[in-house]
């Protein structure tokens, strides 16, 4: 006979207990990260500018596109986003506070239960081979700076004249690709083989069949003033395509 409050007996009760309550644990789902409150509503403007910023644990967007909005929740590039013609046409003002010591990545999580919860977004992805460009260093060498470097050198100055610039205090190579993907027409993949991060400042032209700059395009942008080329060719892409999203967002 087992003594009252033998070890052995009060062990083996407290593995059984254990064994028993286990599987529930396990079937726990940690909960997903959310703005404490936010508010989406449509905007209706003839302005083709579009603003973001993720901040301090907070979102907020100005006259953007929903198309824009995935991008920017789920770190792709535009291009990479497959849908109904409106995600581009459409446009929302959204401002959501969250915690304010919350980083970057985890406010993307919570722009991503934002569009799911107010447009009731639905995706899946699909990996197709396709065109694209390869992002790989031009001869001469990369002309960018590291973003840590102790005595960074001004950017230069860009020539007069009307054209766009894209400026970047830091970032990586594999960011730089999913900007480029946006401006190139095709995705873009980062084959430089460079870690690290680097500040950049790059000013170019959109061609159109009016243009009369005489400006750089993205292509000899690219390989003049950061000393990287866009190489073409073929490779797997992931690609998000959008099954479900309403146009107009549910009530704050």
């Amino acid at each position: 006979m087992t003594p009252k409050g033998d070890p052995l007996e009060m062990t083996r009760d407290f593995l059984i207990g254990l064994a028993m309550f286990a599987p529930a644990l396990w079937c726990q789902t940690p909960a997903r990260p959310e703005f404490e409150v936010a508010s989406v509503k449509a905007r209706l403007s003839d302005d083709q500018g579009s603003r973001w910023n993720p901040e301090h644990g907070n979102f907020t967007a100005e006259n953007t596109p929903l198309k824009q909005l995935i991008r920017l929740a789920y770190q792709v590039p535009a291009s990479s986003v497959s849908g109904p013609g409106w995600l581009d046409s459409l446009r929302y003002d959204i401002n959501a506070k969250g915690h304010g010591d919350a980083p970057e990545s985890q406010v993307m999580l919570m722009l991503q239960a934002l569009l799911a919860d107010r447009f009731h977004l639905q995706l899946h992805r699909e990996t197709k081979e396709t065109a694209v460009y390869f992002l790989v260093v031009a001869n001469g060498g990369m002309k960018m700076q590291s973003a840590d470097a102790p005595n960074p050198t001004p950017f230069p100055q860009a020539p007069p004249g009307a054209h766009n610039v894209m400026q970047r205090a830091r970032a990586s190579l594999t960011d730089l690709a999913g900007d480029l993907s946006d401006l190139a027409g095709r995705p873009v993949v980062d084959r430089t083989g460079i870690p690290g991060s680097f500040r950049l400042r790059l000013w170019y032209t959109r061609y159109t069949s009016t243009s009369e700059s005489e400006g750089p395009d993205i292509f000899a942008a690219v390989r003049e003033q950061l000393g990287l080329r866009l190489e073409p060719g073929r490779g797997p892409v992931e690609t998000l395509i959008v099954d479900r999203a309403d146009k107009v967002p549910t009530e704050n």
